[in-house]
């Protein structure tokens, strides 16, 4: 009888959230669960709602700052979602996706070569590779240094051989 009192919790992911929040209102996981579920459905204004409950819990909650910054960013507040990132790399010093969309705000604010340096040094350190070599390949092509950007990709290509996504450049990079 009790399971199918219960069946309507497991409904979706924001169901099944809602109710742990409910079960468990001190559990940041429970409030960054239900961030998630909402930040896919496009339900952003909650998200963060969420994501912030979940922060006051556990302050540096990685996870939950990351896709709170990533909500700022959409929102086009450059300098909070600057800010977040910047603490999640602070918390967590290996938080590759992180530092990365640090580097591509500090590209995109006309920080060129400061947001370059942080892309080489993503790639030097090969935590993270296929996606800091594809940011950097990106960075280099919309900056116009094609010949900088094809020696990466080749680079990315020995390092991770198999990344349809490092392939997929190739055409692009070619084409310039």
């Amino acid at each position: 009888l009790l399971t199918l009192e219960r069946i309507p919790v497991w409904e979706n992911d924001a169901t099944l959230f809602r109710s742990a929040v409910k079960t468990s209102p001190n559990s940041a996981r429970s409030y960054y669960g239900l961030g998630l579920s909402l930040h896919r459905t496009g339900q952003w204004e909650k998200a963060l709602v969420s994501y912030e409950k979940a922060l006051k819990i556990y302050p540096h909650y990685a996870d939950a700052q990351y896709n709170r910054a990533a909500l700022l960013l959409g929102q086009k507040k450059y300098e909070d979602a600057y800010n977040a990132y910047a603490e999640v790399v602070m918390w967590n010093p290996g938080y590759v996706k992180a530092k990365r969309a640090l580097a591509l705000i500090e590209i995109d604010r006309g920080q060129i070569e400061i947001g370059l340096e942080r892309l080489y040094e993503l790639v030097d350190e090969r935590n993270g590779a296929e996606e800091a070599y594809e940011s950097l390949v990106l960075a280099l092509m919309q900056l116009g240094r094609d010949g900088e950007a094809e020696r990466v990709l080749a680079d990315g290509l020995r390092v991770v051989p198999n990344s349809a996504r490092l392939h997929g450049l190739l055409p692009r990079v070619r084409a310039n």
